[in-house]
């Protein structure tokens, strides 16, 4: 290798006293947006109380590009959506009644 980089990522990592299932993130550089999933992240428990959550996501040439000269850069991170239906939801509208 001659000290070129052939690769770049962008590491998104959650710490947090409970597990939130991160699976992905959205960038905006400029007025340009991407939405980035991860569908293997990486996951551990450091203790009983404290998590980690590791998100890693190739970055392309042309967000790379973007990157280089932009005036703005945002980032929101994606959880696990949980949607209930049927025999669930029936027991939630019971519940609240």
């Amino acid at each position: 290798m001659n000290g070129t980089i052939i690769n770049y990522y962008f590491r998104a990592e959650v710490h947090s006293t409970g597990w939130i299932f991160a699976k992905g993130i959205s960038i905006k550089i400029d007025d340009q947006m991407y939405r980035l999933n991860d569908d293997n992240p990486n996951r551990h428990v450091q203790s009983g109380q404290y998590v980690i959550e590791i998100l890693t996501f190739n970055i392309t040439p042309e967000m790379l590009e973007q990157l280089k000269n932009a005036k703005t850069f945002t980032a929101e991170l994606h959880k696990r959506v949980e949607t209930v239906t049927g025999e669930n939801l029936e027991k939630v509208k019971a519940f609240i009644q």
